[in-house]
């Protein structure tokens, strides 16, 4: 009878903290909160707690990547960024910030195929056709 009640109690914990734990995406919530008020720090170790778990959350690395790039982490946006790549090819969004972040590093080589992909696509697109021309 006292096994039986200690293994209910237990069961009880259990469910409560699972209820109490917050999901990834109330995690990538607040990390967007954080970001947008610009308390970095807070936002970066909320994106890796959840990269801990998915590490190919694209959402989750481009993200990230866009939060390296805006705390001038060049070398770690480009590593991220080809990362989120990697999970979700040929995404255009990802594409650009890769590029943006190769161009601040004076990386031309390694930005114009990207610009060139996104020009090809988009050739209306006068930004993309800029950061093209920078690249020249």
């Amino acid at each position: 009878m006292l096994k039986r009640f200690q293994s209910v109690l237990l069961l009880g914990v259990c469910a409560s903290l699972a209820a109490q734990a917050p999901t990834a995406e109330q995690i990538f919530q607040q990390a967007m909160q954080h970001m947008n008020s610009g308390s970095y720090a807070e936002a970066e170790s909320e994106l890796q707690s959840i990269l801990r778990k998915d590490p190919k959350n694209a959402s989750v690395l481009i993200n990230l990547g866009v939060l390296y790039a805006k705390t001038n982490r060049l070398t770690e946006a480009v590593d991220v960024y080809n990362r989120a790549l990697r999970s979700v090819p040929g995404q255009e969004v990802v594409e650009l910030n890769l590029g943006l972040a190769y161009l601040k590093q004076e990386n031309h080589a390694e930005a114009m195929p990207l610009f060139q992909r996104l020009h090809a696509a988009h050739p209306e697109d006068s930004r993309v056709t800029t950061l093209l021309a920078t690249c020249l």
